[in-house]
């Protein structure tokens, strides 16, 4: 007669849902924050004379900065929780922007948004995705489609609350309030519960258990001779960088992104001035 065995397995729904609220949250004020940069940017940067080629800078510095965290996401995940880092991170995103309306120079600005906010743009938007598909083994797709909706939420919503703050408040209060607002993100990344707290029991036959145990072996001796560099790919998850046809990826990828942040940036611009449309209509596309 084959003995039972209990083993651990993730919740695939239950509290997960309450993640994939928390990540729904943080999408929608802070990813779709680049839809309405324009709007929410343009009067006070006309107001200390930055130029559109600046602020094509400041944006492009902050997709940098972005791509930048995201690749140190993994690293920073071996030594802190998800909640501690996705906090973090909303609150850098928040303080980036609140500041910005300090700046008086396009220098300034990059410090204060495409450095300190865009760094927190880039631990978010890998989080968000690590903490939901830790929660789920089937359900994946639909909890990471719900929680993604909530940029499209935040685009249709963002714009009109500009809308309402440019009716009674200048550019930089504006700004600073929107700074405040986006701290509501950070009850979204308090939602983020270690994934073993809500672990559920599961009893199977102990051959399935040995089957499917996995059997990891320890090197002590080749662990001492690696070197430090490998202990840099590692740390980093850089293996797949040794496969030519994911770098190519990489870079079409990059240049899709390059380009459509770039006419994300210019197409207000367009209305504004070619199609003489002021900022509560651009407010109602």
């Amino acid at each position: 007669m084959l003995e039972s065995q209990r083993i651990f397995e993730v919740p695939n729904g239950g509290y997960g849902w309450v993640i994939v609220f928390g990540a729904l949250l943080i999408n929608m004020l802070n990813r779709a924050l680049y839809s309405v940069f324009s709007l929410l940017f343009g009067p006070f940067f006309n107001s200390i004379d930055i130029s559109q080629s600046e602020i094509a800078l400041v944006m492009n510095l902050t997709s940098f900065f972005e791509s930048i965290a995201s690749i140190f996401t993994g690293a920073v995940l071996k030594f802190f929780s998800i909640r501690q880092i996705s906090v973090t991170a909303c609150i850098l995103t928040s303080v980036g922007l609140t500041l910005s309306a300090l700046t008086v120079s396009v220098y300034q600005t990059i410090l204060t948004f495409s450095v300190l906010a865009g760094i927190g743009f880039g631990l978010l938007n890998n989080l968000t995705i690590v903490a939901v598909t830790s929660y789920f083994t089937t359900n994946k797709s639909k909890a990471i489609s719900f929680s993604s909706a909530g940029t499209e939420i935040g685009q249709i919503i963002l714009p009109q609350i500009i809308k309402h703050l440019s009716l009674h408040f200048d550019a930089n209060m504006s700004i600073m309030i929107m700074g405040c607002i986006l701290l509501a993100g950070v009850i979204g990344a308090l939602l983020f519960e270690p994934v073993q707290s809500h672990m559920k029991l599961k009893e199977v036959n102990e051959n399935h258990a040995l089957i499917s145990k996995p059997i990891s072996i320890k090197n002590d001796e080749n662990q001492k001779r690696t070197s430090f560099w490998k202990k840099c790919i590692n740390t980093l998850d850089l293996e797949l960088l040794q496969d030519s046809r994911f770098v190519v990826l990489i870079v079409v990828l990059a240049c899709n992104y390059a380009a459509s942040l770039d006419c994300l940036l210019i197409f207000p611009y367009f209305l504004q001035h070619a199609q003489f449309m002021d900022m509560l209509e651009q407010s109602l596309l």
